[in-house]
């Protein structure tokens, strides 16, 4: 089965919930999703497909926390 990740990243949540139907969406039609925040991954090696989410601020990406 072909499991595709979903990571993400948010400030106030808003980013998580459009993730989470992300994820949703490909289960209906047969994937295997892991779903987490993007700061929270430490390889790409178990996936076959990778989308990434985040929020812009100021026509840039969302930083991970704690990057300067």
């Amino acid at each position: 089965m072909t499991t595709i990740l979903v990571a993400y990243a948010t400030k106030r949540g808003s980013t998580r919930e459009v993730a989470e139907s992300v994820a949703e969406t490909l289960r209906e039609r047969g994937f295997a999703v892991d779903l987490q925040p993007a700061a929270t991954i430490d390889g790409l090696g178990p996936y076959d497909g990778v989308v990434l989410g985040t929020a812009l601020y100021m026509g840039r990406p969302h930083p991970a926390p704690g990057a300067s």
